[in-house]
């Protein structure tokens, strides 16, 4: 998943937990970019999100640790074959409205993301269901893996066992709805109350809601892109928890506020990718010339100030660690030079830091008699050129959309997702495809996790990608919040638990 910087700002006004500010009741967040809508169905970025974790709810959900926990589902049984999930609804859950959260309404809030006319980029989510493709395709309809035996229980049967299944149903896009004309109605400890276009957002609290926790009568999303502003007003106290990139970081570290600051791995890899159809890149060997050219721990100790990870595989540490071979001695640094007959094309999209990491790299390269020239594209550009293989390089992150490896290394590295599916760099191989995919429907965890570290050194070892580092959450928290967590993903935040003391 690409994720766009991440950067939001939280004034948390307390009420109704043994608070002192109730003349307020309002928790602000600030987002850096509006979100591109509040469908569940439809969203793909962060900041849209964020927000529909706070009005939706799913069957399960992940805690700040990562580990999965009850949410409109109380419980659930997996068959021996991972081929079949059934999940017991709690009997106090309703909507917004009042009307009671039903396995009926599970079902259809399932069948929208596959439907046609839903328009859906998450219809991956449900494609192993049987009869899925059916329905996609208006054969049926109804999806025959998808029943709903009775108002508490939902049955979902897979065609082939595909372990990550249950962590895909925390996403956001798996949120429980009910669909009333267009109207969209939630189950989650808050609902919207207005969204004035470029400008604010507003939710409330959901007086159905019947989990714990709720301690805002609201949370007010405003649009501000510039960072410095928030700096500044968190400075004045008038923001309660501050959502930090690196030069927000540095400048309130600057200004005596290090003891407020959090921070916790978060769930990416920044990488250099290269296209592996095209020669020199179609070898291996000259793949680690590229990465062994560059000094990754001079580029985080001089442009990030140490508060990067190193990367030395595609999957970050927090999911995937040990058993994995002293990559790092693999990748340092050479002084040798080489002689290439022509110059290298590196792609990157428009953003300042994606300009600055690819000149730091050319400066690297050169070094080393490697030439380069740097290609700037918008978004779409930039993605209908990965798409089209029209690249020797280029630079891009990756974030999870659920905390399994399988999601950093199926989707970029499997030979059957070459181009948008993921696979950007056309890299193939048939041990790892054939790990992979054992991997994938191995429902012991040991012995998927050993698959996993298989298939992940494969990757290391062939270098489709230079494994740059993983970034940090940062956040500055004000002395009078309590109870506050930070989140590894960011859907995980439901806005509740949180208290205010001043």
């Amino acid at each position: 998943m690409r994720r766009a910087a991440y950067i939001l700002f939280v004034f948390l006004v307390f009420s109704g937990c043994g608070g002192k500010r109730d003349d307020f009741n309002t928790l602000f967040l600030r987002l850096a970019e509006e979100p591109s809508t509040l469908d569940p169905a439809l969203a793909v970025d962060v900041y849209s999100g964020g927000i529909i974790a706070k009005i939706h709810s799913t069957l399960v959900r992940f805690d700040e640790n990562l580990k999965i926990l009850p949410d409109v589902a109380e419980g659930w049984e997996i068959s021996d074959d991972g081929k079949q999930y059934v999940f017991h609804l709690k009997k106090d859950v309703k909507f917004s409205d009042g009307s009671r959260v039903s396995a009926e309404d599970v079902k259809k809030s399932f069948e929208r993301i596959l439907m046609a006319d839903t328009l859906s980029s998450r219809k991956w989510m449900f494609e192993k269901v049987e009869g899925a493709a059916d329905f996609i395709a208006g054969r049926t309809n109804e999806i025959s893996g998808m029943e709903a035996p009775d108002e508490n229980t939902i049955v979902i049967k897979l065609e082939e066992a595909f372990a990550p299944f249950l962590s895909i149903l925390a996403m956001p896009n798996a949120s429980i709805i009910k669909m009333r004309d267009k109207e969209i109605t939630g189950c989650g400890p808050y609902r919207i109350k207005q969204w004035a276009r470029g400008e604010k957002i507003v939710l409330e609290k959901n007086p159905e809601y019947s989990g714990a926790g709720v301690c805002m009568a609201r949370i007010l999303y405003r649009v501000i892109p510039n960072d410095f502003t928030a700096v500044s007003e968190f400075r004045q106290g008038k923001i309660d928890i501050l959502g930090l990139n690196i030069p927000m970081l540095d400048a309130l570290e600057k200004a005596g506020y290090k003891d407020m600051f959090y921070s916790r791995p978060g769930l990416n890899t920044y990488y250099v990718g290269f296209n592996c159809r095209r020669e020199p890149f179609d070898n291996a060997d000259a793949r680690k010339i590229f990465a062994k050219a560059i000094d990754k721990k001079q580029i985080i100790k001089y442009v990030f100030n140490s508060r990067v990870e190193p990367a030395y595989s595609p999957v970050p540490p927090v999911l995937l660690y040990d058993g994995l071979w002293a990559m790092e001695n693999n990748y340092i640094e050479t002084t040798e030079t080489v002689s290439f007959d022509r110059p290298f094309k590196l792609l990157i999209n428009t953003s300042d830091e994606m300009q600055s990491i690819a000149e730091i790299c050319q400066h690297f390269w050169k070094k080393r008699g490697i030439e380069i020239e740097i290609t700037q594209r918008d978004w779409n550009g930039f993605k209908e050129a990965l798409n089209n293989s029209e690249f020797d390089m280029f630079i891009l992150s990756w974030w999870a959309d659920y905390p399994d490896a399988e999601n950093f290394l199926y989707p970029t590295f499997y030979s059957g997702n070459w181009g948008s599916a993921g696979n950007r760099v056309r890299y193939s191989n048939a041990e790892f495809d054939a790990l992979i995919t054992e991997a994938r429907a191995e429902t012991d965890i040991e012995l998927r996790q050993n698959l996993y570290r298989e298939a992940t050194n494969i990757i290391v070892e062939d270098s489709p990608w230079v494994f740059l580092w993983h970034k940090k959450d940062y956040c500055a928290v004000q002395p009078w919040v309590r109870d506050f967590k930070m989140f590894p993903l960011y859907y995980s935040d439901k806005g509740t638990g949180i208290k205010i003391t001043r």
